[in-house]
């Protein structure tokens, strides 16, 4: 992982500083959120506690030991906190079959970001093979929503998508 300049964002009155990394893949992504718990613990783990809470690659040997309980990606340009915040809850409270509650942007700034959090409990979802309907958690940041068949959401409607997929590489890690 290379660092480059660091971003400042400025969300409510709270000010977040998040260096712009480099990643060459999610392990890195996942290493990089374990060396920095301010960004997503807020204090609740010890030390102890971090390194058994860790985030963790989907390729990774420990994937698939341990249940999860956080999803986080990070994009290589600026995205939009709603836009993502809608492939979310679209992915799991679709394909996942389970509950979404909000997408937590740390660094966000006029609407878009980088970091986000994605919020759900694996526990809620109706599937019992969680780990395989999460492949298509890529193919919904990537791609977007699917296709619209209709035009029920309005005129003009079909053929597009809900939500957009993100621009650009992306990273996901889970906990």
């Amino acid at each position: 992982m290379v660092a480059a300049t660091a971003q400042a964002a400025q969300t409510d009155s709270i000010t977040v500083t998040i260096p712009v990394p480099q990643f060459q893949s999610e392990a890195d992504f996942a290493e990089w959120l374990n060396n920095n718990p301010g960004l997503w613990s807020d204090g609740q783990y010890s030390g102890f506690e971090l390194m058994q809470h860790g985030w963790l690659a989907a390729g990774s040997p420990e994937f698939g030991s341990t249940d999860i309980s956080d999803v986080a990606v990070f994009t290589e340009g600026p995205q939009s906190v709603a836009n993502i915040d809608g492939l979310a809850q679209y992915f799991f409270e679709g394909p996942f079959a389970g509950e979404y509650y909000l997408t937590n942007c740390p660094d966000a700034h006029d609407g878009f970001g980088r970091l986000f959090f994605l919020g759900t409990d694996f526990t809620k979802s109706r599937r019992d093979d969680y780990g395989d309907a999460l492949s298509g958690l890529w193919d919904m940041l990537r791609d977007g929503s699917p296709v619209r068949k209709t035009d029920r959401a309005g005129v003009g409607t079909k053929g597009t998508r809900k939500y957009q997929g993100i621009v650009g590489r992306f990273w996901v890690a889970f906990r």
